[in-house]
């Protein structure tokens, strides 16, 4: 993290620490304020903490009487990590004849991989449609046709799964052929 401290007495010797709320500060690093009393410094927050505990960063000098003069910088809570985010494709419409256009919008597959895409009927056929590449926050959009040959009330998916890993995929909703 990025340390900052202001109002500090110029051109003097600060000694930064980190530490839980509660315990004492481990002083890890000494900095020197500049002319107009302002230090910068990067900080650590310890692999050990644990989520839920609070951290922060201690600045303290010595003023010339000897005195120690300390200052804390606002609370950090340890929070938990993201859950990593399972790969969705949407689709647009969800029924319609056949030779509809299938708009396909995928999110969260890993940032530039490729990936192939199916579109899949389980009571007929498996059509490999085309592969494509996920962009760099791991999104894709494109549009299928649905085949001229469909049958009334047959059930459509997409299915994306990325090429160098079958266990990263995903199935969209059914698209519902409608109609002649």
């Amino acid at each position: 993290m990025q340390i900052l401290g202001g109002a500090f007495p110029a051109n003097i010797q600060i000694e930064i620490g980190v530490s839980k709320i509660g315990a004492e500060p481990q002083f890890i690093e000494i900095v020197n304020s500049g002319q107009a009393g302002i230090f910068t410094s990067e900080g650590i927050i310890p692999g050990a903490a644990k989520i839920g505990e609070k951290w922060v960063f201690t600045a303290r000098y010595a003023r010339a009487d000897g005195i120690l003069i300390t200052q804390r910088s606002s609370e950090f809570l340890i929070a938990p990590p993201r859950p990593t985010l399972q790969p969705v494709l949407s689709i647009w419409p969800t029924s319609g004849p056949p030779g509809t256009n299938l708009y396909v919008v995928a999110n969260y597959f890993p940032s530039l991989t490729q990936v192939s895409i199916d579109l899949v009927n389980p009571d007929a056929t498996h059509l490999p449609i085309l592969t494509t590449w996920a962009d760099i926050n791991g999104s894709f959009a494109l549009e299928i046709e649905i085949p001229e040959d469909a049958q009334d009330s047959e059930k459509w998916t997409v299915v994306a799964e990325v090429t160098n890993d079958s266990t990263i995929t995903a199935t969209s909703d059914p698209f519902t052929v409608s109609g002649p």
